[in-house]
């Protein structure tokens, strides 16, 4: 896994960036060693460094918050977890009904949309041969086209047009979009998948079980799983980076 890493590395991304490219969006022209130094992350740094906000999350005094850890990120690759393929995992989350969604920006170089259809395209499901036959259609926010979307049982592909790494950054308006139209309970994204293996689709032999009735909630219900979603994912950061700077500014990875 780590060899994998070196290989992207080398091969993908170091010529762009060479070039003097963004690989997070190839629109923008980047000289920075640390491509982050590259986006504007003022507006984050302030509200998460703001005093009542760190003392609402239970941040120790005396830490900064930034936008990415350099040191986290090392130990990540090194652990050979950069490159691990989870395709598995996902499947396993659609052969029991959970609904997923991949998206990427149409100018992004580290995670491009070509790469995210492919993989779909190619992870073996029950529903795989359909969905392959699904149509790619036109993604409409305020009757404009934003994106093209691919979709069949709770499997859901989107490409975002004129944007890169950070959808919500580039385009705030669709991403509220889709993430509105993802958690809807009525979402023609989160279907249920199907009762029985279509014609050339493979049996994992994964346990499955049936979706059931899905239970109304309202939005306090979404705020406070984004709130208990992104405390989780403050307190592990701060873990990480405790294990790593004990002194340290603390960090989440972008």
């Amino acid at each position: 896994c780590v060899r994998a890493f070196h290989v992207c590395l080398t091969t993908e991304l170091l010529p762009e960036m060479q070039c003097g490219r963004n690989v997070y969006d190839v629109r923008q022209v980047c000289h920075e060693q640390n491509v982050v130094d590259c986006f504007d992350f003022s507006a984050p740094q302030a509200f998460l460094n703001d005093a009542q906000v760190q003392k609402a999350l239970g941040v120790p005094v005396g830490l900064a918050w930034r936008p990415c850890n350099l040191q986290v990120d090392s130990a990540f690759v090194r652990s050979g977890d950069y490159m691990s393929s989870t395709d598995g995992l996902v499947a396993e989350l659609l052969e029991r009904g959970v609904p997923v969604l991949a998206y990427s920006g149409d100018t992004d170089l580290m995670v491009d949309w070509l790469g995210t259809k492919g993989w779909m395209e190619k992870l073996a499901w029950r529903g795989q041969a359909d969905w392959i036959a699904a149509p790619l259609r036109t993604f409409h926010v305020h009757n404009k086209s934003a994106g093209r979307e691919k979709s069949y049982g709770s499997f859901t592909f989107l490409q975002v047009f004129e944007s890169g790494h950070l959808v919500p950054k580039d385009q705030p308006e669709v991403a509220l979009r889709m993430l509105q139209r993802f958690v809807s309970l009525h979402s023609d994204w989160a279907a249920a998948p199907p009762t029985a293996l279509p014609s050339g689709s493979k049996d994992l032999g994964l346990r499955t079980q049936s979706p059931g009735p899905r239970t109304q909630v309202g939005p306090a219900f979404w705020a406070g799983l984004s709130a208990l979603l992104g405390a989780l994912c403050l307190a592990w950061a701060l873990r990480l980076q405790k294990w790593e700077e004990p002194e340290g500014p603390y960090s989440l990875m972008t």
